[in-house]
């Protein structure tokens, strides 16, 4: 079971990871540098942080990090954190962006406990403990949310055409000519209660 030190951890560590990455990310627009530059550097500098940060708190634990070599030790712990740094790397070397993010959750036993998703550019964190409410469910069909530079194929795995609504691509979404973008369908119907948002 996790304790208050996890939920608290995970939801400081994401917190001050996310305020470093808009330092970073505010800096590196100001020299004007490129957007290769941009998206390395956030992933160093959050990946750093997040591990030196769990790592002190949690020296017994295992690590899994999607900017960092795999330790394979951490098959022989118990609990083990997963962390992505930056998810939306993309996004986060475009200026005026806010839709990235810093993830780190705990597994104990391979069973998800605890976790926290900064959303610096929004200035939230969101925490497992205790859990955010969820708003109620709007009226009319459920909006599915895809990448912009990849076809929605997953989301129409899980949405089954039937009649009325139409599925609108992001701005700038890449239509590729062996799987192109649908632009409308009669409407959506879901047939899956996991959703998942995907971004690049």
């Amino acid at each position: 079971m996790p304790t208050d030190k996890d939920h608290a951890e995970a939801e400081r560590i994401a917190t001050e990871a996310g305020r470093l990455l808009v330092e970073v990310r505010e800096r590196l627009f100001r020299l004007s540098v490129d957007s290769r530059t941009i998206k390395d550097e956030g992933d160093r500098r959050a990946h750093e942080f997040i591990m030196a940060e769990l790592r002190a708190s949690f020296p017994d634990d295992g690590i899994l990090s999607e900017e960092g070599r795999d330790d394979l030790t951490r098959l022989e712990k118990d609990r083990v954190w997963i962390v992505d740094p930056l998810d939306g790397t993309r996004e986060f070397s475009e200026p005026g962006r806010h839709d990235w993010a810093v993830h780190i959750a705990l597994t104990e036993g391979g069973v998800p406990t605890a976790g926290s998703v900064a959303l610096p550019a929004l200035e939230t964190t969101l925490s497992a403990h205790p859990a955010p409410e969820l708003p109620p469910r709007p009226d009319g069909p459920p909006r599915l949310v895809v990448s912009r530079t990849r076809p929605p194929a997953a989301a129409m795995i899980i949405a089954v055409p039937s009649t009325g609504s139409p599925v609108i691509p992001p701005p700038g979404a890449v239509n590729t000519p062996s799987t192109p973008v649908p632009t409308t369908v009669r409407s959506v119907t879901v047939t899956s209660p996991l959703v998942t948002s995907v971004s690049t």
